[in-house]
């Protein structure tokens, strides 16, 4: 399933996507991953359900970079986590491949 076929969501002012909780949505997002401000772009499909929320995410393959070849995971929300009222806990499951032209001591260390 390609984000690029689906509606676009209605922008407020041009920047932002007005997404709502409790219904799916895909978004993409560029940001800064790791101690060495590497820029990727990602794609985040939200879902709702009932146990806590959750967002896979996967590289943009629109965005292209030296150093990280592949990236998969999900954020999941955890909503009164050990019973403590009004608050959530955010859990981060990924998996990530590299170049291999980086040397390992760089993969370590941006791994710690």
């Amino acid at each position: 399933e390609d984000y690029r076929a689906e509606k676009p969501i209605d922008f407020e002012d041009g920047t932002a996507a007005i997404c709502k909780h409790g219904v799916p949505s895909v978004t993409r997002a560029q940001f800064a991953l790791s101690k060495f401000k590497l820029k990727i772009a990602a794609v985040h499909k939200y879902r709702p359900h009932p146990k806590g929320d959750y967002m896979i995410f996967t590289l943009d393959p629109a965005s292209s970079n030296m150093a990280l070849k592949y990236a998969k995971g999900i954020w999941y929300t955890q909503s009164n986590p050990d019973g403590k009222e009004g608050h959530t806990r955010v859990w981060l499951l990924c998996e990530l491949k590299v170049s291999r032209l980086l040397p390992q001591w760089i993969v370590d260390y941006a791994a710690s």
